[in-house]
């Protein structure tokens, strides 16, 4: 019983390292070490897979560090060892006694410096079957994993693919919104975002400029505020169309923060996310330079009220 709460602990460390999005490399290394407290006699290892050079690099794990250097690129293949073995095939892959296994003959120094006899590497597939990396525990002694010392393999296998994944998706996200935010801050138009009350919800450089505003004058306010009321009918009328998903271009007088006027072309656009619309983008043209009056995708529009 006692052993069993210990595991459930452990398995919750690492739920509660995941969760709070922290560094991948410190939540493998942890998930390591509780790893070796569960299970007597081992040293866990994880491996990621480097698609690029279609090699697997060590991560984390607490094997000596020249042990380390030489798992920073080991191939995939049947005739590599056991974590090699486990990627190519993408199954468990079980070496009793590493002493008298021909695919680990690469080592042999660090495998009896090091007193390592038995390898048990698991793939880490993500829920799609893409290789991820590996988890492999070196034993101390020579021998196949009990029925419990595979049950906690197999915890600790879906614990570093749910940390990997949720790591990838962050990743991921984190770079999508720095290339938004490159576009939008560096756009030489005015850009905008509305919520789907017509409220300002961020705006460029070039929309402040163009206007005339500080950002902290804008934001939050309706977008009448800053339209002649002879064209209000029309605006709103585009608003609702492109909340509604449709993409509308059209030419507005603007009023600035001095209270003179100016003469632009807008095209809005929805913002969806997870295929609803959420909001309204806006993209500004001043017309007294002289641009073209085209939207997104160089195609004159036709707006029909």
């Amino acid at each position: 019983m006692w052993g069993m709460r210990r595991e459930l602990e452990a398995q919750q460390a690492i739920q509660d390292l995941i969760a709070r999005d922290e560094p991948l490399s410190g939540t493998l290394a942890r998930l390591c070490q509780l790893m070796d407290e569960l299970i007597p006699h081992a040293l866990s290892t994880v491996m990621l897979f480097d698609a690029k050079a279609q090699v697997l690099r060590f991560a984390a794990g607490s094997l000596p560090a020249a042990y380390q250097e030489a798992m920073q690129a080991v191939p995939m293949g049947r005739d590599t060892c056991s974590n090699g073995r486990a990627a190519f095939l993408k199954q468990l892959v079980v070496s009793e006694d590493v002493h008298h296994d021909p695919f680990w003959i690469d080592h042999p120094d660090l495998v009896e410096q090091y007193g390592l006899y038995a390898c048990w590497a698991y793939p880490v597939l993500s829920r799609e079957r893409v290789l991820l990396g590996t988890y492999a525990v070196i034993y101390q002694l020579p021998g196949p994993p009990s029925r419990r010392e595979m049950d906690l393999m197999s915890r600790a296998v879906g614990l570093v693919s749910l940390a990997i994944e949720r790591h990838e998706m962050q990743k991921l996200h984190y770079e999508t919104e720095q290339r938004y935010r490159s576009l939008f801050t560096l756009h030489p138009d005015g850009v905008f975002s509305l919520d789907l009350e017509g409220r300002v919800e961020d705006v460029n450089p070039a929309g402040l400029n163009l206007m005339g505003y500080l950002k902290e004058e804008i934001l939050g306010q309706h977008y009448s505020r800053f339209i002649v009321a002879e064209d209000l009918p029309r605006v709103d009328a585009a608003f609702y169309k492109a909340a509604q998903g449709a993409q509308r271009h059209y030419e507005v007088q603007a009023v600035r923060s001095d209270g003179s006027t100016g003469r632009l072309a807008i095209t809005n656009l929805p913002i969806v996310v997870n295929e609803r619309v959420v909001g309204v983008y806006g993209i500004a043209r001043n017309l007294a330079l002289g641009k073209e009056t085209l939207p997104l995708g160089g195609i004159k529009a036709e707006v029909d009220f």
